[in-house]
Formats: C-alpha cells, sequence, structure tokens
C-alpha cells in the first residue's frame, strides 16, 4: 500500500505540470519559455541535494568520466528534458491540458519505435499496440477541444495538438536512448544529469527570458510548485515507491495522469473533454496494456512526463 500511495503522489504531482501551465498562461500572461526555464532551474538543485544526502555524489563524477559521458548526458538532456519541455510550453497556449496529458501519454509508443534502432524488435503484439495508441491518438486530436475560452489560435489548425505529438515523441526518444545509463546509474542521477544539461540549453533563451520580462510573485510561486512538486517531488516519489512495488505494476498508475488532469482542469480551467477523446484514450490504454500483458514491461510517463510510466530503468520513472 505505500508503495502505491507513494505512486500516487508522483502521478497527482506530474498531472499538476499540465494544468498549472496553462493556468499561469492564461491568467498571468506568463511566456511558456519561462515556465519550462523555471521548472528545470528548481529541480537541478532540489534532485542533486537528494543524491547528495544518499551518499551518491560520487556518481555523477563517475557517469561524467565514462567515454562519450557528457555527449550522452548533453543528448538525453536536449531530448527528455529541454526538447519535451520546449514542445510542451509551445503546446499550453494553443489546446486543453488535459488533451496534453492524453498525447503525452504516447510516450511509450515513440519508445518502442525508436528502440528499433538499438535492437528491439517489432512484433505482431507491439504493432498491434502501435495502430491502436496513434489510431487513439488521432481521435483526440480530431476531438475539437478548441471550444473553449482562453484558447489560442495557433499558426495552423491542430498545432497545438502537434506540438503536444512532438513533446511525447522527445520523451519516448528520450527514454529509449536513456535506458542504459538509468540501468546502470539508477533513476534518479540519470534523470539529474539529463536536467542538468538541458538547463545549459536554456542558455540559449536567455535573451528571450529576459525580453518577456519577469513573471509577477504569484506566477513564481506557481513555477516554483510546479519545479518542487511537479518534477522534484515526483521523481523522488516515484524512485521510493519502486522500493515497494514491481515497477511493470507501479506503471499502472500512469494511466490515471490524464484524469487526475481533468479533474483540475474542469475545476480552474473550465475544461471539457469530449466523447471522442475518451474514446481515443480508452484506445492509448487498451495499446499500452496489450504490448505489456504478460510480461514485466515497465513503461514510463509521459511529463511527463510531464505522463508515463516509469521502467527500473527509465529516466522518469527510472528514467
Amino acid at each position: 500500500m505505500k508503495g502505491y500511495l507513494l505512486g500516487f503522489i508522483s502521478v497527482l504531482m506530474w498531472s499538476v505540470v499540465f494544468v498549472m501551465g496553462r493556468y499561469l498562461i492564461v491568467n498571468y500572461d506568463m511566456a511558456p519559455i519561462h515556465f519550462a526555464w523555471v521548472r528545470y532551474a528548481v529541480t537541478a538543485p532540489i534532485l542533486l541535494g537528494i543524491i547528495l544526502a544518499q551518499g551518491r555524489g560520487k556518481s555523477i563524477i563517475d557517469e561524467l568520466k565514462r567515454p562519450w559521458g557528457i555527449p550522452t548526458y548533453a543528448v538525453l538532456g536536449l531530448l527528455g528534458c529541454f526538447g519535451m519541455s520546449f514542445f510542451q510550453v509551445l503546446s499550453l497556449p494553443h489546446t486543453q491540458a488535459t488533451t496534453i496529458s492524453m498525447l503525452m501519454a504516447l510516450a511509450p509508443f515513440f519508445t518502442l519505435v525508436a528502440a528499433v534502432p538499438l535492437g528491439e524488435r517489432i512484433t505482431i503484439a507491439k504493432t498491434v499496440a502501435l495502430v491502436l495508441g496513434f489510431s487513439g491518438a488521432a481521435l483526440i486530436t480530431l476531438s475539437g477541444t478548441h471550444a473553449i475560452a482562453h484558447i489560442t489560435p495557433g499558426p495552423f489548425p491542430y498545432y497545438g495538438e502537434i506540438m503536444a505529438l512532438l513533446s511525447g515523441a522527445s520523451w519516448g526518444i528520450y527514454t529509449a536512448l536513456g535506458k542504459g545509463p538509468a540501468a546502470r546509474v539508477g533513476g534518479l542521477t540519470s534523470t539529474f544529469l539529463s536536467v542538468l544539461f538541458a538547463c545549459f540549453f536554456f542558455i540559449f533563451a536567455i535573451p528571450v527570458i529576459i525580453d518577456g520580462g519577469w513573471p509577477g510573485w504569484p506566477a513564481v510561486i506557481g513555477l516554483s510548485f510546479v519545479g518542487i512538486g511537479g518534477t522534484a517531488i515526483g521523481f523522488a516519489a516515484w524512485y521510493a515507491a519502486l522500493n515497494y512495488v514491481e515497477a511493470g505494476k507501479l506503471s499502472m498508475l500512469q494511466f490515471l495522469t490524464p484524469m487526475l488532469a481533468y479533474i483540475q482542469a474542469a475545476l480552474l480551467l473550465g475544461e471539457r473533454v469530449t466523447i471522442r477523446a475518451v474514446v481515443g484514450f480508452i484506445l492509448v490504454i487498451a495499446g499500452l496494456i496489450f504490448v505489456t500483458r504478460g510480461k514485466k514491461s515497465e513503461l514510463l510517463k509521459p511529463e511527463q512526463v510531464e505522463a508515463s510510466s516509469v521502467p527500473a530503468v527509465s529516466p522518469e520513472q527510472k528514467t
């Protein structure tokens, strides 16, 4: 029970990221780049503190000293943290938070595809899962969730949904590439190093950040909560949960993320979900269950994952 409680805290924290992002953009006219930048600027020192408190600081140095260690984490940071957040914040003004959380649940499917060049086989079960998952994504995308207030038209149709899918794709590819480092050194250390390098990539956005001005204090408080709760606490609670519950079973909690995001979005943002979107998400869940049945597969969380499951080896899980 303790493991599942910790896992629930994680998915709850992850669901906050989608809703808080839209809430801050809608109510405080916050530039999306601030959302992504502050999130990781707050998360990195917290994760470092946890690692040092566990007496595992040497693992960070050892990883960076490995052959190709720095380039490896530079790529992981670019894809899994910077890339995932970059596309996510681009989607936030242009579609519902609930829709984004649903589409980012596609991350495990992108992981399946990305793992093929790394030696994974595409089986019949995986093919069926991919068809179900991407069919669900199409239904969600076309579900007509734009008919609410505070949705800004994008530069082209379904811009927000496409950005959300690119965010999920970035996270999915990151998970496939990050399985080795996470299995070797642990999810907490590999995630910290990825977040650290993502912070370096945000240096290129400093002129945009400065030009956008500093967000008001209510927005800063909200952003800090996303970094502390939605990211750092979410990661830490998930890793703690893996000490009590099998990763494959724990990963099933990921399906609660869009539901929790919807409840929050309905209360704070007045969002509504169409029947077509619900059917689409059911297809996504069916695909994930189909490909993992009968084996201890560990999906990852989409956020988050901003939302996804977490393997004992993946970055936002054990990923």
